[in-house]
């Protein structure tokens, strides 16, 4: 079987789809990558195929900014519906879109794996007659949002002699959902088919009074830019004041350094791979995004929440009301904040414990072996409707 699979250009949207793709090759299936950068680079160090497919990453936000929009300015309410309404499905899917088409031509895919921002995949599959399979990376979109992303695409499908499926097609075929059942919005029940997937590791975390360190991070997108640099910095103030070692990571685009001196018990890095640090952790103060929030709760830790842009303010508003978790809006954000609610959520068992109860419901979904069973009987029972039809 050959597989497509097609991402933003990001890192947060290019990891969710990593799993699938090496359980893929395991099982002798071809798989290729197409993004643009850098994720053609990132996806190609990583042993994939890769082709060329879509604008950089930032090119579609520069044409949105330059269109009158203040991304970055919106309400925190208004910014993923920004997103999926007008950059993902208007600016960056009818880009990607004529370069999957040329792909396919020479790859020819029986199945296309996409991620829930990528929106040209569904009307690539649809073009074709493929099946699709929509990969997410946190909570189910709110319905509306899906609407809106419908509402952006609804040209593309036009123009390629399609009628637009509800919901952008997202879940037409079906959806692989990362979330577990005490964060996921009631709206998952419509979905016509859906199987949940566990995060690549789920760990056993050590007793609680010997989980002692607290981690840092704002992942891999959201963490340049002198803004984005000072929140860190409130931060980092912040969680060192509660006295515990704390381990920070800035991102391979900025230097430790620029946070400063620090007290002998914070360690600043670059980059260290997550399950490398929070098998001892006892909470991660980070951004919202959904690789770091459901890799946390994979080991049963607790989060500080700092949302900044997107599905972060939707993930947080999730992982508070599953009680595993605290928040703190942008506009809240000090270093008192940020110790009092760090040394909450150490001193009250009640979130370490309801971590735990979310750590057994990702433990009790799917592997990626097991969600590739599903993939390969869509895949194999579209193509007998092919021959059957031919």
């Amino acid at each position: 079987m050959k597989i497509l699979i097609t991402c933003r250009p990001t890192t947060g949207h290019f990891l969710p789809l990593v799993p699938l793709a090496r359980v893929a090759l395991e099982l002798g299936h071809q798989v290729a990558f197409a993004s643009a950068e850098p994720v053609v680079h990132q996806a190609r160090s990583a042993g994939f195929v890769v082709f060329q497919a879509g604008q950089e990453d930032g090119v579609s936000m520069r044409a949105l900014i330059a269109s009158g929009v203040d991304f970055f300015g919106l309400p925190a309410t208004q910014m993923r519906p920004v997103a999926f309404r007008s950059l993902f499905s208007k600016l960056e899917a009818p880009a990607r879109l004529p370069d999957l088409l040329r792909i396919c031509k020479d790859f020819l895919p029986n199945i296309i794996l996409h991620e829930v921002a990528e929106l040209a995949a569904p009307v690539l599959g649809a073009r074709l007659g493929l099946p699709w399979v929509t990969v997410g990376f946190g909570p189910l979109l709110k319905p509306e949002v899906a609407d809106m992303a419908a509402e952006g695409a609804a040209p593309m499908w036009r123009e390629n002699g399609l009628e637009p499926l509800r919901w952008a097609g997202l879940y037409h075929h079906l959806y692989v959902d990362p979330c577990p059942p005490a964060m996921q919005i009631p709206a998952v029940a419509d979905l016509p088919a859906r199987t949940g997937i566990r995060p690549a590791r789920v760990g056993s975390r050590q007793p609680l009074q010997k989980r002692i360190k607290i981690y840092l991070t704002f992942g891999t997108l959201w963490n340049t830019g002198p803004a984005a640099v000072e929140r860190m910095r409130i931060a980092v103030a912040g969680a060192a004041a509660v006295g515990v070692p704390l381990i920070v990571t800035v991102g391979n685009a900025t230097n430790p350094e620029i946070l400063g001196p620090q007290p002998s018990h914070v360690q600043v890095h670059q980059f260290i791979a997550q399950d490398e640090i929070l098998a001892d952790c006892a909470c991660v103060l980070a951004h919202g995004g959904g690789g770091t929030l459901l890799g946390s709760l994979g080991w049963g830790v607790p989060l500080l929440l700092l949302p900044q842009f997107g599905d972060q303010f939707d993930n947080a508003d999730r992982a508070v009301a599953a009680g595993v978790a605290l928040a703190i809006q942008r506009d809240h954000l000090s270093v008192e904040a940020v110790t009092t609610a760090l040394n909450r959520l150490l001193q009250e068992p009640r979130f370490a414990e309801r971590a735990g109860v979310v750590q057994q419901e990702l433990s009790a979904m799917p592997d990626a072996r097991g969600v590739f069973e599903r993939i390969e009987t869509l895949a194999r029972g579209a193509a007998a409707r092919m021959t059957s039809n031919s």
